[in-house]
Parts: structure tokens; C-alpha cells; sequence
């Protein structure tokens, strides 16, 4: 059986559905054609030359990721630049982005299960009318202090966690890498803290000024929990396909001190 592209599509358009994404995002097969043949997936949170460099050792040809890796369009197309490099390749490349973020199953949902929130809700968000929920909430048992939960999460993600104010929390929203747009949409759901990723000073300021701590954990370490999920869907659905993990580290490392 020849597997093209557009199986691989069809497969995670059952997960997370493209056109439920936001409006300003960038989502579908970004790169080849619905009709190539597929050989081998290689799954990825970011399609960087380094990436496909990996890919093309691995003898993938179509990468799925989490990030579009035209994310707003190129305007020029410099032979160092990912798209330029997936088509010298041969490469294709499918992208999901906020309709992953919102799937049930998808990133958020990934994240509460890590944090062992097992009955959270979908938050919509504001800005985006008539889209899927985006972030979720979850209503702890009883409040915790900001610190203690900002260190289970830093033990879960394996980072160490940033945060924005002080006391207890009750009800906390969980929003995936940069959620800082997700702010205003939080406390409006009544949220007292947020996890996500990152935010920009700016947006930190905002949530301080609204009365919303803010758990910062890393942009990468709040998304790259989706790989193997993403992985085992495709894998499941069409097991005569290989699908590989590609290797991949945060852009940032932290410095030792002495």
C-alpha cells in the first residue's frame, strides 16, 4: 500500500481538526504536495535546518510538527532557511499548531495530565470567538502555595519554573508555550494563577496588575510532551508507516554558576 501525505493528514485531522486553529495561525501541509508518497514520519515540536539534517540521516521524508515552519510567510526563500531545505530534501511537511493546542488529548490536555489534573475544562479564548477551547482550567482540591505548585511543576517538566506574584492557589488555568495572549481569557474565567511556558515582561505585567500569578515552566518543555503522543497516533493508524521521534533540545540552556 502506498502511503501518501494526505493519510498522514486525514490522521491528524481526526486528532486535532485543521480550520479549527486560530485566524492569525499557519496550519495544513505547508510544504509538497497531498499526493507524495511517504516512506518514513519524523516528528518534530520545530522544522529547523538542523532538524531536517536529522531527518535526512534517519530517511525521513515528511516531518510533522507542532510549530508551522512558515510562521508568518517567507517573503524570500534564502537556500539556509527550513522550507528551502525540506524541498531540496525532498521533504514534505505537515504543521499543526492551536488546533493541537485545543484537541481533547492534545497539548493542554497532555499538560494537565502530567500535573495529575484529572478533571479540567476547556477555556475559550476570548480573542478568538467561536474557536475551540484553547487553554484549560482546573479547580485544585485544596489551595496550594504558589511556590510548592510552581516546584511540582518545575519537577514534572524538568525545568526551573519563573513566577509572577505571591500567595495561594485555587483555581489554575493551563495554557502551552507562549501564553501570554491568554491572559486577559484567564482571568476572565476566574482563574487566581496560569502555568504556561513564557510570557513578555509587558504581558507579566499585565497579569500582576490583574491579580493572575503566572507559572512559567519553558516555552519548549510545555510542548515537547506532545512528540510521542503525536507519534503513537500516527503510528497506531497506519503501523506499516515508520515514525520516528526526531531529536531535539530547548534553544536555551541555563548557565552553570559555581
Amino acid at each position: 500500500m502506498n502511503i501518501t501525505v494526505k493519510n498522514v493528514y486525514d490522521v491528524l485531522h481526526e486528532f486535532a481538526p485543521f480550520g479549527t486553529e486560530h485566524s492569525w495561525d499557519n496550519c495544513g501541509i505547508l510544504v509538497g504536495n497531498a499526493n507524495d508518497r511517504v516512506t518514513s514520519v519524523g516528528v518534530a515540536l520545530d522544522i529547523t535546518p538542523r532538524t531536517i539534517e536529522r531527518a535526512a540521516a534517519a530517511g525521513v521524508n515528511l516531518i510533522v510538527s507542532h510549530h508551522p515552519v512558515m510562521f508568518p510567510g517567507p517573503k524570500n526563500l534564502d537556500s539556509r532557511a527550513a522550507p528551502y531545505l525540506l524541498a531540496r530534501n525532498g521533504m514534505s511537511a505537515i504543521c499543526l499548531h492551536t488546533n493541537l493546542d485545543a484537541a481533547v488529548g492534545g497539548i493542554n490536555d497532555r499538560l494537565c495530565e502530567i500535573m495529575g489534573f484529572s478533571q479540567c475544562w476547556g477555556t475559550p479564548d476570548i480573542s478568538q470567538p467561536g474557536k475551540p477551547p484553547l487553554g484549560r482550567m482546573f479547580m485544585l482540591p485544596k489551595p496550594m502555595k504558589l511556590d510548592e505548585i510552581a516546584a511540582l511543576a518545575g519537577a514534572r517538566f524538568g525545568t526551573r519554573p519563573r513566577i509572577v506574584g505571591y500567595g495561594a492557589v485555587s483555581r489554575l488555568a493551563v495554557c502551552s508555550g507562549g501564553g501570554g495572549e491568554f491572559i486577559l481569557s484567564a482571568a476572565a474565567a476566574g482563574a487566581d494563577t496560569m502555568l504556561t511556558g513564557e510570557v513578555s515582561h509587558s504581558k507579566a505585567l499585565l497579569a500582576d496588575s490583574l491579580g493572575l500569578k503566572l507559572i512559567l515552566c519553558g516555552h519548549y518543555a510545555t510542548e515537547a510532551i506532545i512528540k510521542p503522543v503525536l507519534a503513537k497516533r500516527i503510528s497506531d493508524a497506519l503501523p506499516m508507516l515508520a515514525v520516528t521521534e526526531l531529536e531535539e533540545s530547548d534553544a536555551f540552556r541555563e548557565l552553570e554558576c559555581e
